[in-house]
This record gives structure tokens, sequence and C-alpha cells, in this order.
């Protein structure tokens, strides 16, 4: 996992040679994602695509379900609002709530030992590599709404 603030990855993109990466960052600086509804974007079809997605977030972590991925990296930027993020080694699963959904790559798990929880806020951004396991959407202080991007880029196939 990687966390930052939009304007430090700006000067750190020459340590990522992916250049879905880059553009990702270009998508970011150049696209008015207010004019946007909610929906999943292709960028070069399944292998980079993007989703836009605008919820509330929960003050009861437990009503958020942990999850990972094994084909695809997220990168998640968040536009406006401020949430806080569970995160944890794949090793460390008690058990899976669902079984991995090879379609949608996903796993989700209720008990994850030594989760260590992050906030980020408007501008900065999380990079999740497959089995990374991570519990986005949870409140701060009080429920507040997000839009965030969440960037897809296929890595294991």
């Amino acid at each position: 996992m990687i966390i930052g603030k939009l304007t430090k990855m700006h000067s750190q993109l020459d340590y990522f040679n992916d250049k879905r990466i880059l553009k990702a960052v270009h998508l970011i600086d150049s696209l008015n994602f207010t004019d946007l509804q909610d929906n999943v974007f292709e960028i070069e079809g399944k292998s980079f695509y993007y989703i836009l997605s605008s919820y509330q977030t929960v003050a009861d972590f437990k009503e958020k379900p942990a999850e990972a991925h094994r084909k695809y990296l997220d990168l998640q930027y968040i536009i406006y609002g401020k949430e806080k993020f569970g995160f944890a080694d794949y090793s460390n699963i008690k058990k899976s709530h669902l079984e991995y959904n090879p379609e949608k790559d996903i796993e989700f798990f209720d008990n994850i030992d030594n989760e260590c929880f992050i906030t980020l806020a408007q501008n900065h951004y999380a990079i999740f590599f497959p089995d990374d396991i991570h519990r986005p959407g949870i409140c701060i202080d009080n429920p507040s709404n997000i839009r965030k991007v969440i960037f897809k880029l296929l890595i294991n196939s």
C-alpha cells in the first residue's frame, strides 16, 4: 500500500514504471469529475478503467466488510470528503466473509487481526496492491459524504 497527497505524487511520478498510473494522474488533473455521473469508465477496456463513486461514510466499521483483490491494483483518489480506511496484510485473515469472486475480483472479510487505520481527505490517494486488505468508507467523527475515483489496473490476469 502507498498513500500520499496528489501534489507530492507529482514529484514522485518517475518512480512509477506503469504508464497507466501516469495516465490516471493525468486524468485526475484534467477531468472535471463534478460534470460526470457515478459510473464505470473504461480507458483500456477491462485492463484499465475507473469507477466514479459517491457515498456516505459509516460510523461502525463492522458495517463495511474489508476487501481484497487478486487481479487489480486500486488507485483510490478522494475528490472531496474525508474517510478512514482500515488496512492489513492478507496474512492477517481470520476468516473470509464471502469467498473470492473471480468475475468481480473481490473477496470480503469480517475479522482482521492487526488492522490499522488511516485517514484520507480531499486530494489524497491510496494505492492498494493485490492482496492488500482495505476497508474504505469509515467516518471520522460523523458520517459524511465522499466522492472518489477508483482506478483499476489489471496486473495479474
